[in-house]
């Protein structure tokens, strides 16, 4: 997103939250920052509604607009795509006027006439829209998911050479047309510019443990501050799903979806043994090194020398030819490289989400 689309969308938010505003003022608020007036006769590729989306800015884009439950996965779809755009599937003749935008124009005919219009959002559930803007504050913000309103502008122009006309304009018609037209020239595959439906209709089946019941502002903190290991988290999905490609159409697809998420979480499980398992490993040793730095100042306090005493035989023998320092050393990096075998694993990302 554009950094005039993040000052609208932010000054939105601090509106909606400022007024408490309810559900379907929201959603209408929402539609007018894709515009930037009113002028109807201008050229036909600026008509007022202005395209935020910059394709060429995401690896991956996941398009939501074929799924009924689109407001429900957007956050699973990030597992997948950079970033996932929601618009209105074709509805009926739900409409919903914006009434700030009735305004009276010139016409473009050799005899101006005065023309009205009214600007309409185009959704069958005005307030499920209002509801999913503000429940994903964290998401829209962040740029991870924009929802393009779905806008018909209807119009009626006099003049004096055709009389009364109706006129009805969709100039957000444009965005999706442009978007799917890009898609079907793609190659639509895993890690290119837009990801397949079938992919994105198995992440919405798949049960992902602790990441489905944490909240929007958790998933984007945890997504930025550990880039890499959300790469490797999506690297897996990737590969799984390229094998249940590869089953599809057959009984054992189900079974294979169903089996991710149990791997999943088996895998934090393991994870979480792992690093009890290290964390106590890195208490008992520490404790153990600094009981030998007291025994052995204490020693030579007393004797003088650190070289004729049976204890300080044993302990030179535990901590190894090397001595202590030398030791604590090699522990120190034996820690840390075990401790980066754990976070390389591809359930790591999500066992960062069991800590919450």
């Amino acid at each position: 997103m554009d950094e005039q689309w993040k000052k609208k969308i932010t000054d939105f938010y601090k509106n909606v939250e400022k007024h408490s505003i309810d559900d379907r003022d929201a959603a209408v608020e929402y539609v007018k920052l894709w515009w930037t007036g009113c002028e109807l006769y201008k050229s036909r590729s600026n008509r007022g509604f202005v395209n935020y989306v910059d394709v060429d800015k995401y690896k991956n884009l996941a398009l939501l607009n074929k799924f009924e439950d689109r407001f429900d996965i957007c956050k699973r779809t990030l597992l997948l795509s950079d970033t996932s755009i929601l618009w209105e599937p074709e509805c009926g003749n739900s409409r919903y006027c914006i009434e700030e935008y009735r305004e009276p124009g010139r016409s473009s005919y050799v005899n101006p006439a005065v023309y009205n219009y009214d600007a309409y959002l185009m959704t069958e559930n005005i307030r499920e829209v209002g509801k999913f803007l503000k429940g994903n504050k964290s998401l829209i913000e962040s740029g991870y998911s924009i929802y393009i309103p779905n806008v018909m502008v209807d119009y009626r122009e006099d003049n004096n050479l055709f009389g009364d006309i109706n006129k009805i304009l969709e100039p957000s018609q444009e965005i999706f047309e442009s978007l799917l037209k890009e898609q079907s020239s793609a190659s639509c595959k895993m890690s290119r510019k837009f990801i397949e439906d079938k992919y994105l209709r198995v992440v919405a089946e798949i049960e992902i443990p602790y990441i489905d019941d944490c909240s929007n502002d958790v998933l984007v903190k945890i997504i930025e501050d550990h880039t890499k290991e959300f790469s490797n988290f999506r690297l897996y999905l990737q590969e799984e799903f390229l094998k249940l490609n590869e089953i599809n159409g057959s009984d054992s697809f189900d079974a294979g979806i169903k089996r991710i998420g149990v791997d999943l979480q088996k895998g934090v499980n393991a994870l979480n043994s792992d690093i009890k398992k290290l964390n106590r490993h890195s208490i008992i040793r520490a404790g153990s090194y600094f009981a030998i730095g007291c025994t052995v100042a204490t020693l030579v306090a007393i004797n003088g020398t650190i070289f004729n005493t049976a204890a300080l035989r044993e302990l030179l023998t535990y901590l190894g030819a090397g001595g202590g320092i030398i030791s604590m050393a090699n522990f120190a990096e034996d820690y840390l490289n075990k401790k980066q075998d754990i976070q390389e694993q591809p359930f790591y990302f999500v066992w960062l989400f069991h800590n919450k």
